[in-house]
């Protein structure tokens, strides 16, 4: 069915104008191809309908906005001047200035003055001409914030965001991206310094009132928006998203803990590094906020984790004091001792709770960082020492008053809630999350919520990604959307480094050499890490199942582990299940896995086994070969370290008389050469036999016999290959490629090491 959107409510929900005559509600989540943001009040939309029997109408799903049709505010928009236009209120140099907008912009509204603080700023509101929504993506209008103070105020940033508030929902304002004029000369300079490290709440496109004024180029403001969009990347930002603007899928089940936290259901949220759950706490506060419930962020890393029990109590208490401004008589920092500490709290948090009508909300982040059997945590919350104590007091206080708090902890690892007993102490917070919600773990990003992100972010930098490469993402990286942007932010450079023009749509002749080059990246290496370390460090049996997947398939996983075995990797999203059947979801981390461990794969034919040893054969003598070569030179410099080579090589029964004579002719880097001297890897092994003591310090806590016993068997197993030693071939058994496989591991760990 289709029809048009008439009103759109908080940017969460809104109502559609069926072509039938009926009206059908919507939620954001129900968006396809655009996010709440892209639309506005007339939007021609196609979409599906679902009844809800509950409700007053019917609910539209699968919402696509349909941009080939335009209402009549979509009509071609060329530069101009609304005659209606006032310019009371602006200054000189703002009305020259407005004026140049009107050779690149339409300027359609010019606003009253917007007071921040003790601050006055003035605005006008311009819509982008076509060659900027080609270009750009940019399709709304844009405001332009107007300071006039010398010295560029960090608060300027705020005003775009006030005046969108006062504008009517039916114009098309583009809450993504503003304009600030400053009188300020340093304005970018400033700018780039305060925007560093900060969150990504809006797109700034900076310019000074003189270099407007002065500036005679045409395309000054066109090259000025290419800077600031094309030559960012706003695929990389690490920083949790701390406001609605940015923030992509996920909306159903931040609306669920909501619910949760307004009930007093305690609620838990885990999932992978970098998955989102600090960005969703984000979204949580605001929406209890916009209900004026008061709720607390705790970042237990930097808050909790170097302290005492008793302090974090305490911490905690002056953490939902700030909140509420609450002043009264609260227990000092100095009485909170180790005897009274757990009653000092209970005082003081009743004393808040007092002073407001609803639940005060607990926010814990990071919470790994202060439980128990987590490595790398300070030894008294590891040991449970002062996990024990801590979360007493709070589940003693919400247990005693449940109507007061209602808590949400947030985390990689969900111990907390999973084990009973710490040594021969009962874990109090064991099992105290609700039923619904036990151990809840963030679900991946769909291909709509993928295509929602990229085209959004990618949109402003003028690179679109089609519905097939949406879904390969999505596959790819598992639904994960820091991995997801972190390979379009490659995917961007890519363009930039080949000198690409945009816009540019990536379709799947871009993307698959893409992510092939990506994968082989220290950041993608350095993801997998970060990624698998929690199954490492804590759960290393469901590890060494995903790494059996990945290197041998799941047959043996399907025949004799179940789904309670493998609670983390099914949590996580890092496999699948279905009908017995596993599969792991991110292809990079099978990919990766694979190739990280793919000469510990089992049941390989014969062929196999020879392939993997004259693989890693080959490239353990490379870096052999060098290794013999710089030893000798250093130890016994170049004439000794010529003979010493050549003293290896008489006798051999595969070198000839007649390579012998060419040898002798050598310098010692032609020795080393393959391409020019048969130095075989008997003579490598001999060179070092032979002349052991000049090698002891390279096999450290090998004695000469284990190391010749190694290098043995790697040169039996190196004949294989070569069927030139029938016998070895026929004796071939797993066995021996067992044997094969720990000496060769034993000699690449001396490689890496050197």
């Amino acid at each position: 069915m289709k029809g048009n959107i008439y009103f759109i409510k908080n940017n969460l929900y809104g109502f559609i104008n069926g072509d039938d005559g009926k009206e059908y509600y919507f939620n954001r989540d129900g968006l396809q191809n655009c996010t709440i943001y892209q639309l506005t009040d007339g939007d021609r939309v196609d979409f599906s309908v679902i009844d809800c029997p509950n409700e007053k109408r019917a609910k539209a799903i699968s919402i696509r906005k349909l941009d080939s049709i335009k209402s009549s505010h979509e009509s071609d928009t060329n530069p101009g001047i609304n005659e209606l236009f006032k310019f009371d209120g602006f200054n000189d140099d703002e009305i020259n200035i407005i004026n140049k907008l009107k050779d690149t912009f339409y300027v359609t509204n010019g606003g009253s003055i917007i007071n921040l603080g003790q601050s006055n700023y003035r605005y006008c509101l311009v819509k982008p001409t076509n060659i900027f929504s080609l270009t750009f993506n940019l399709k709304r209008e844009l405001i332009v914030i107007f300071s006039d103070y010398v010295t560029f105020e960090p608060r300027s940033l705020d005003v775009a965001a006030a005046v969108a508030k006062q504008i009517p929902s039916k114009l098309r304002i583009d809450r993504g991206c503003q304009i600030l004029i400053s009188s300020d000369e340093r304005i970018e300079e400033k700018l780039s310094d305060i925007l560093k490290d900060t969150n990504l709440n809006s797109i700034v496109i900076p310019f000074s009132y003189r270099e407007l004024l002065a500036n005679t180029d045409r395309d000054f403001i066109i090259k000025r928006f290419r800077k600031y969009l094309f030559d960012v990347d706003l695929f990389s930002t690490s920083i949790p998203i701390q406001n609605d603007l940015f923030f992509f899928g996920r909306r159903d089940y931040v609306f669920d803990i909501t619910n949760k936290c307004k009930n007093n259901i305690h609620s838990g949220v885990f999932g992978l590094r970098r998955s989102g759950k600090t960005s969703l706490l984000y979204a949580v506060k605001r929406l209890l906020e916009n209900d004026s419930i008061p709720t607390i962020y705790i970042p237990c890393q930097s808050q909790f984790s170097k302290s005492t029990w008793q302090l974090a109590l305490y911490e905690l208490i002056c953490g939902v004091k700030e909140e509420l401004s609450a002043k009264g008589n609260f227990h000092s920092k100095n009485s909170y001792k180790m005897e009274n500490a757990a009653i000092c709290f209970e005082d003081d948090l009743n004393i808040l709770c007092s002073k407001v009508d609803k639940p005060i909300i607990l926010l814990f982040d990071e919470i790994e960082s202060i439980t128990f059997a987590v490595p790398g945590n300070m030894e008294q919350w590891k040991s449970g020492e002062y996990y024990v104590p801590f979360w007493d007091a709070i589940r003693g206080f919400y247990s005693k008053y449940p109507k007061a708090i209602s808590i949400v902890v947030a985390g990689t690892n969900p111990m907390i809630n999973e084990v009973p007993v710490i040594g021969d102490v009962v874990n109090p917070m064991y099992g105290q999350l609700s039923k619904a919600n036990q151990g809840a773990y963030l679900p991946p990003f769909t291909t709509i919520d993928t295509q929602n992100m990229v085209n959004t972010l990618g949109g402003y930098m003028g690179v679109t990604f089609d519905e097939d490469v949406c879904s390969m993402l999505t596959i790819d990286c598992g639904g994960h959307p820091y991995l997801i942007r972190l390979l379009c932010s490659y995917i961007n450079q890519m363009l930039k480094n080949e000198g690409v023009k945009r816009p540019k749509k990536i379709t799947k002749a871009l993307y698959e050499p893409a992510i092939n080059r990506f994968e082989d990246t220290n950041e993608a290496t350095g993801f997998y890490l970060m990624i698998l370390n929690i199954l490492i460090t804590s759960y290393e049996k469901e590890f060494n199942v995903l790494k059996e997947i990945a290197i041998n398939g799941d047959e043996y996983v399907s025949n004799f582990v179940d789904d309670r075995a493998l609670l983390h990797l099914l949590g996580y999203g890092l496999i699948e299940s279905n009908e017995g059947r596993y599969n792991i979801k991110f292809n990079t981390i099978k990919r990766y896995l694979l190739g990280k461990y793919k000469f510990e794969r089992t049941n390989l034919s014969v062929e196999d086994q020879k392939e993997e040893i004259q693989f890693r054969i080959d490239a353990a003598e490379i870096k052999l070969r060098e290794l013999i070569k710089t030893t000798l030179l250093v130890q016994k410099g170049n004439s000794e370290a010529r003979q010493i080579v050549l003293r290896a090589m008489e006798g051999h029964n595969a070198i000839a008389e007649r390579d012998l004579d060419k040898a002798q002719t050598y310098t010692l880097n032609q020795l080393f050469d393959p391409s020019v001297n048969k130095v075989y890897f008997s003579v490598l092994m001999k060179i070092i036999i032979d002349n052991y003591t000049l090698f002891k310090n390279v096999f450290v806590g090998s004695s000469v016999s284990e190391v010749k016993r190694h290098f043995t068997i790697l040169n039996a197993a190196r004949r294989v290959p070569d069927h030139s030693y029938t016998e070895e071939s026929q004796n071939w058994n797993r066995e021996k490629f067992l044997e094969f496989r720990t000496s060769m591991s034993w000699l690449e760990a001396i490689l890496t090491s050197v």
